[in-house]
């Protein structure tokens, strides 16, 4: 699944679950252009720095925007005519780091070493950093 909302993206599948779980690390150029596109929904997104705010909120809005990215990605694999059990459920949304020796790609390797924080999150950039 092709989806340009995202600079790197991982899905997670367990043979016990009948759902995927993705971790995406959004493109913040191309997330605000996606908000903007529903801009009834999103009046108060109009810069990068707030599209980093929305990813990094842990709140209500926050849930809202992890919702709205998991029914665009559902209706672009029914529109592939994905099953059920082939469609993600569930997603982690992260602001990329700017440089590549503090960001390197999502792959499974680099998430089983040591690049976890304490509390098991992957490191996203806080929101305010982003000028």
């Amino acid at each position: 699944m092709v989806s340009p909302l995202f600079a790197s993206f991982y899905l997670h599948a367990d043979s016990l679950k009948n759902h995927l779980v993705a971790i995406g690390v959004v493109d913040p150029a191309q997330m605000l252009a996606f908000l903007s596109q529903r801009r009834a929904r999103w009046p108060d997104v109009r810069t990068e720095a707030d599209v980093a705010r929305l990813v990094n909120d842990k709140g209500k809005e926050g849930r809202r925007l992890r919702q709205e990215v998991v029914e665009s990605l559902m209706a672009h694999g029914r529109a592939k005519k994905l099953n059920g059990y082939e469609l993600v459920k569930g997603i982690h949304l992260c602001v990329p780091i700017p440089t590549a020796s503090t960001n390197p790609p999502l792959t499974p390797a680099w998430l089983t070493h040591s690049h976890l924080q304490d509390d098991g999150a992957l490191p996203c950039r806080p929101a305010d950093a982003i000028v």
